[in-house]
């Protein structure tokens, strides 16, 4: 698993986001990165104790491909990020948060919560992984 860095609250600063392998974060899903970070923002905003550590963002296809992500998956879209989350009551706060936001793509993971907005995939869906990756 990556080392989490900080989610940054200037909107224009989409640095967090870039892939976490080769620092790329190609301008056809920028656009995506945008709407996805203005959710984190708020989101943010309603954890004010809790800053959100951001495990992985845009994902390029090698990265995806190494820490084995789907195939079609909303990180290479720009569409998903993954936040660290070390308690139970931390993931509960960040699931209640995000529904609210309208993020209704959530994965839960012994590391933390997966968040996704990806439209082309079914929403109002949680699941639940036991392993560590």
């Amino acid at each position: 698993m990556n080392k989490p860095v900080f989610l940054n609250t200037n909107l224009t600063d989409i640095s967090d986001a870039k892939c976490r392998c080769c620092g790329t974060l190609p301008n056809e899903v920028v656009r995506n990165v945008m709407k996805l970070k203005r959710k984190l923002i708020e989101l943010q905003s309603k954890l004010p104790y809790f800053p959100l550590q951001i495990l992985s963002f845009y994902r390029c296809q090698k990265n995806n491909e190494k820490v084995g992500g789907v195939p079609n998956s909303a990180h290479m879209q720009g569409l998903a990020v993954d936040i660290a989350a070390d308690t139970s009551r931390l993931k509960y706060l960040i699931v209640k948060h995000s529904l609210e936001l309208g993020i209704n793509r959530i994965g839960l993971y012994p590391w933390g919560v997966h968040l996704d907005i990806d439209e082309s995939k079914v929403s109002e869906v949680i699941w639940l992984h036991t392993d560590k990756t």
